[in-house]
């Protein structure tokens, strides 16, 4: 049995204890407010944050609150100032923003003028036959496209005045579809975005179209005309429709060079215009043909990365004279043939070529 003074000295100790459980406890109250604080934070901040340079909602934004045509007013919700609410019009460059959310799809089906728009990655657009899709000169980047866009045949891609369009996702430019740049209009294609054009007629002006680090042109057409355009370093160009007919507009510095062409059935010349490649150049195939980089004289390729050979049947130059090809990087060959008449200078990372 303990003592008075044994139990006398307990109690301070018992006191702490539960000033020590006390305190925990508020310490776990002031922490479960603090994390459900931060939730609804962040629950606000989802609902209504804007992406790239849209930073508030404001009266007069639209969004999608389904998929469905772009004038069925049902597709859309419009901000009144307070809360989301459904629209009853479609959205236009008269109003604000035009965000197209992720999983909702939207068909043009309506010659429609925008600016101020974003596909969010998700989203997609699709313009119909026959129909124009304008971009109109806003505030910041008119059309931002980080889902996809498919402008079917027949219809337009039109810019206008100084609009401007940016690409991180895709856009698809069907069979006798046409892209219009006027004024001083641009197009960006940024890291991740891809442009691809399956048989459509481009403005390819030059000073239009910028493809920075990551993005990447495909032309999937048989005698396609390539934009003239600035290739950011890491930026892409894959040739891969060609069968008889070679590309236009090979005679600019691109960054980074891919031919590949499984379908290809017929001897290309380049006619030595393709002079210099900023990156790598990758040769992937020729299918059934053989593309020659020159069959004259006085032609030298600078390359200022890596050139891979991985397949398909690649001519030089048909003159030993004044030809030849400067690697700044590495030869490498996986498949394929290669006859070189002459390489002046290029490192070895495996391989040799086939002459």
């Amino acid at each position: 049995m303990k003592s008075n003074d044994s139990k006398r000295r307990m109690r301070p100790a018992l006191r702490m204890r539960n000033r020590m459980t006390v305190v925990q406890k508020l310490t776990w109250v002031v922490a479960d407010v603090l994390s459900l604080s931060v939730l609804v934070g962040l629950a606000i901040y989802l609902q209504f944050a804007k992406v790239d340079n849209v930073a508030n909602i404001a009266s007069g934004d639209f969004r999608t609150k389904t998929s469905g045509n772009w004038n069925n007013t049902g597709t859309w919700q419009k901000f009144n100032g307070t809360k989301w609410e459904d629209a009853t019009s479609a959205p236009s460059s008269a109003n604000g923003t035009i965000e197209i959310r992720q999983g909702h799809t939207v068909s043009v089906n309506t010659n429609i003028t925008i600016d101020q728009t974003i596909v969010e990655a998700g989203g997609s657009i699709e313009c119909q036959p026959g129909k124009y899709l304008i971009v109109d000169d806003g505030p910041g980047t008119d059309l931002y496209v980080k889902g996809m866009m498919i402008i079917n045949n027949g219809s337009f891609l039109t810019q206008i005045a100084s609009s401007a369009v940016e690409l991180s996702g895709t856009i698809t430019m069907a069979v006798g579809s046409s892209q219009e740049i006027a004024g001083e209009a641009t197009i960006t294609i940024n890291d991740g975005g891809t442009f691809i054009n399956n048989g459509g007629s481009l403005a390819v002006t030059p000073n239009r179209w910028t493809f920075n680090t990551g993005g990447k042109y495909k032309s999937a057409i048989n005698g396609d005309v390539i934009p003239m355009a600035l290739w950011k370093d890491g930026s892409i160009c894959e040739i891969e429709g060609v069968t008889t007919k070679i590309p236009g507009n090979l005679n600019q510095v691109f960054s980074d060079l891919i031919w590949d062409c499984p379908n290809q059935s017929a001897l290309i010349n380049l006619a030595g215009k393709i002079t210099k490649v900023k990156g790598d150049f990758s040769f992937v195939s020729s299918g059934k043909g053989v593309v020659g980089l020159c069959f004259s004289e006085n032609y030298t390729l600078n390359v200022g990365g890596d050139f891979h050979m991985k397949g398909g049947e690649l001519f030089a130059c048909t003159s030993a004279k004044k030809s030849g090809i400067n690697i700044t990087g590495n030869y490498s060959q996986s498949g394929g043939e290669f006859c070189a008449t002459k390489i002046l200078s290029a490192g070895l990372a495996d391989g040799t070529p086939t002459f």
